[in-house]
């Protein structure tokens, strides 16, 4: 009771609510960094020493030649749940800061007249509405005379990712031929766009991951619709690896062609353009 009375009257101060960083559960670490875990409750904590570790490889600067391991990890995480995610630390960490100086520097040049909103019927084959609000691909771009020295080791270092997959695609019912070029998205409210309210029903549709700087994401896109959503803005490059459209090998091991819902659109919005044509000549 004295403790009571010994409290003023009226409100006390206020004090502003903690928000806690989101945690990104990686799946690898790049690098040689440990994995933050918040604070939290007895209950989160027990939560977090359940989960999966994630393993930890050592790389050189310019060594993107994963383990025996670590190449396991990869692949159980890409056939049991469509996407890998890995953390980029130390060198890694370097070349993610330096590709988003670069991309941002391209965003204040000429008020980022180079981005644009990208058609919306391969919006979804990005990284969405808001992930891919506008884009600027990179498609023949020269880094050495635009002076973006950190875009190119990030393109060097999908590239090397790219190429350590494409040893393994066999087991990804895949033949990895090539590399798409790299894409800059600008995530944020689309222009002219109204955005629905959130559903429960809607909610329960995807599966949200929370990311952030210095990860890497491996999607299956022939597997999992992924889309990218931002509380500000934000930056994030990608590009696709490719199969060789003539090879005939999946016809002959008895392997279904993947045909994304993104590129049926596409394939029916060119059929549609041709049959029009031809009824034209």
């Amino acid at each position: 009771m004295a403790d009571a009375l010994r409290r003023p009257l009226g409100p006390g101060p206020t004090r502003k609510p903690v928000r806690r960083k989101r945690e990104v559960r990686h799946d690898v670490i790049l690098g040689g960094a440990t994995q933050e875990v918040p604070d939290g409750s007895e209950e989160e904590e027990e939560e977090v020493s359940g989960r999966q570790v994630p393993l930890v490889q050592e790389l050189a600067p310019g060594n993107v030649t994963l383990s025996q391991e670590v190449m396991k990890r990869v692949l159980m995480s890409l056939l049991g749940k469509g996407f890998c995610l890995l953390g980029l630390c130390g060198p890694h960490q370097e070349t993610v800061d330096g590709a988003r100086l670069d991309a941002l520097r391209l965003l204040q040049d000429s008020d980022g007249a180079d981005f644009k909103p990208p058609p919306s019927l391969i919006v979804d084959g990005l990284l969405g509405e808001e992930g891919s609000a506008e884009i600027m691909n990179l498609d023949g771009f020269n880094y050495e005379r635009r002076d973006k020295a950190g875009l190119q080791a990030a393109d060097a270092f999908l590239e090397q990712i790219g190429n350590e997959l494409a040893r393994v695609d066999s087991m990804l019912e895949s033949r990895i031929s090539s590399r798409s070029s790299l894409i800059l998205h600008k995530a944020g409210i689309p222009a002219d766009c109204d955005v629905p309210e959130l559903t429960p029903m809607g909610c329960q549709k995807w599966l949200e991951v929370d990311v952030g700087p210095g990860t890497l994401a491996i999607v299956r896109a022939d597997g999992v619709s992924h889309r990218f959503f931002s509380t500000a803005r934000s930056l994030a490059v990608s590009c696709f690896l490719l199969e060789d459209a003539s090879a005939t090998w999946r016809r002959r091991f008895g392997v279904p062609l993947v045909t994304t819902p993104v590129c049926r659109d596409l394939m029916d919005w060119a059929k549609e353009r041709w049959e029009l044509a031809r009824r034209h000549i």
